[in-house]
């Protein structure tokens, strides 16, 4: 049996996260592989005007290019498999459609690739992939902390008078049990 504590981190070690801006819709990005459809043809555009696509680099367009095709292919069989669930087995009796376990199986291979990039909200903080208020410094998070901060507008003698006030008051009730 596998040990369990591998997949934890190690010691105190934190994770690194990445913050990545988010790119321009007018930035150019490389063109879909030929041949796809119109669903992956769109779902490639819209990858490249993500935020997590501003860590692709150019040795992992070989990997992204698989994903969509893979995508392109699901959504080809999908048609095919939603048109014939089952088809007429070798002696006549209907049998699952052949291809939906291929369509099985390209449903892994995407879902690998999406953890791969980052393109669930899991996948990027498991990546360490921050983005939109999340790719926020720690000196941004902080200034808007103590915007928010309650009691801010009070000045410190006024909380400390109630402080003490509540402090009386603890001491009498105690002594009035006794």
């Amino acid at each position: 049996m596998p040990n369990r504590r591998s997949k934890r981190p190690q010691g105190h070690r934190k994770p690194k996260t990445v913050a990545v801006a988010k790119r321009s819709p007018a930035a150019q990005h490389p063109a879909a592989p030929k041949g796809l459809g119109k669903f992956a043809k769109d779902l490639w555009g819209r990858f490249w005007t993500s935020d997590v696509a501003g860590v692709i680099e150019d040795p992992d367009l070989y990997a992204l290019k698989r994903w969509i095709e893979s995508v392109d292919e699901r959504e080809r069989l999908l048609r095919a498999v939603r048109k014939a669930t089952t088809v007429r087995g070798s002696t006549g009796q209907p049998v699952l459609n052949p291809l939906a376990k291929r369509l099985d199986q390209l449903e892994g291979q995407i879902e690998r690739f999406e953890r791969q990039f980052g393109m669930t909200p899991k996948a990027r903080a498991d990546l360490g992939i921050a983005t939109g208020n999340a790719a926020m410094t720690a000196a941004q998070l902080n200034e808007m902390a103590n915007e928010d901060a309650p009691g801010q507008d009070q000045d410190p003698e006024t909380i400390d008078g109630e402080a003490e006030e509540l402090d009386d008051e603890f001491e009498d009730a105690t002594q009035a049990g006794n």
